[in-house]
This record gives C-alpha cells, sequence and structure tokens, in this order.
C-alpha cells in the first residue's frame, strides 16, 4: 500500500479511468523510435503512470483482510475505507496490466538498445548524450535521415534543441519515468539494489547504451 494512497471517494472514478486508459497506445513511429525523444517520452510517461495507478488500485483491492488496519484511529478508518472501494471497484486485469507493461518495454527499450531510428549518440566534443534527430516524413511514417545523418547536430530547433543540450532534464527525464514504470509491478527491487550496468555483462543486468 502506498505511504498515501488515494482517498476512498476518488477510488470509482480512478478505476473507471484506469480500466480504459489500461488500453492506452503510442503511434507506431513512437514505438519504433522514428520520432523526437520529447514527445515519445511523455507518451511513454503516460503509460507508465497509467501502470502505476492501475497497479496501486490492484495491489489495495487485494489486501487479504483488515486485521493489520488499526481501525481505533481515522487514518486506519480511511485505509479500511480505500480497501473496500478498490475491491468493489472493476479494475484492469493482470492480462491486460501485463499487455501494457509489454508495451510500455518495448517502446521503452528501442531507445535503449540502439534499434530507435533515431538513435542516442554519444557527443565526442562534450561529452553528452544526444538525439540524432528524425526529419519525419508523414508520408512514409518514417524518418528521411539516418545515423550518421544527425540533423540535431546543426538544428538548434529539432526536437527542441536536444542537440544541443536543451530541456535534456525534461527528455530524459521522462524516458527514466517510463523506464521505472515498466519495473514497477515485475522488478522495482532490482532497481532499487543499483543491478544496472553500462556494460550489459550478466543476465541480471541490463544494457544501458
Amino acid at each position: 500500500m502506498a505511504d498515501r494512497p488515494p482517498n476512498h471517494r476518488a477510488i470509482p472514478a480512478l478505476a473507471d479511468a484506469v480500466v480504459d486508459d489500461i488500453h492506452y497506445s503510442l503511434p507506431e513511429n513512437f514505438m519504433g523510435g522514428k520520432a523526437d525523444t520529447y514527445f515519445s517520452g511523455k507518451m511513454l510517461a503516460k503509460l507508465a503512470r497509467i501502470i502505476v495507478i492501475a497497479s496501486e488500485l490492484k495491489g489495495l483491492a487485494e489486501t487479504p483482510d483488515y486485521d493489520e488496519i488499526d481501525l481505533d484511529t481515522e487514518d486506519g478508518m480511511e485505509r479500511m475505507r480505500i480497501v473496500k472501494k478498490c475491491k468493489e471497484a472493476n479494475l484492469p486485469t493482470e492480462a491486460e496490466l501485463d499487455e501494457a507493461i509489454g508495451r510500455l518495454r518495448s517502446g521503452v527499450e528501442v531507445w535503449l538498445n540502439g534499434t530507435a531510428q533515431a538513435k542516442f549518440v554519444y557527443d565526442t566534443t562534450w561529452g553528452g548524450i544526444v538525439s540524432c534527430g528524425c526529419l519525419f516524413n508523414v508520408e512514409t511514417q518514417s524518418c528521411d535521415n539516418s545515423y550518421p545523418k544527425c540533423p540535431s547536430f546543426s538544428d538548434p530547433g529539432l526536437n527542441f534543441g536536444n542537440g544541443f543540450y536543451n530541456d535534456h532534464h525534461f527528455h530524459y527525464g521522462y524516458h527514466i519515468y517510463a523506464a521505472a514504470g515498466e519495473f514497477y509491478k515485475t522488478e522495482a527491487g532490482r532497481l532499487a539494489s543499483g543491478t544496472l550496468s553500462s556494460s550489459g555483462t550478466g543476465t541480471s543486468f541490463i544494457k544501458l547504451f
């Protein structure tokens, strides 16, 4: 149970929203990394947030009983009401939640495993990670350019200036949040333990770049 779960009165509205929102999908070009890092990150973070909310509500609904809740306090009574509302709510199924996590994983990993058409590249001049950039063609639903032709290096207006280090805390913050959302249900403990690796060695590590 979250340290500060939603008020019990909000549970029905949250449940009604999340049972539809769990089916949220990104456009195909974003799923293939044929896009900018800003809007792709926002959409991935949105899906991650939906998964986090759905997981939290389902976790509350699966609370086995009220024995561990102190009913002699107002906080305890509120927690009991929250659990009761979650048990009564129509929530996404485990299969729907797993499918959403699968979509999120695919959308996140395409940017991290080097298969995105608008790849992340290492800028040897300033020593940072920037997007190669995508000159998106609406007719082909793809980028007209590919690495090593990186328009973000010369166009400060492309992708909100990502190639010039503008707004990286927004762009990459969304992607980091989405990656955390991917692990929220299945591997939160591993994330907390810091078992991420830049080398990608070992079966229990994730290659970041």
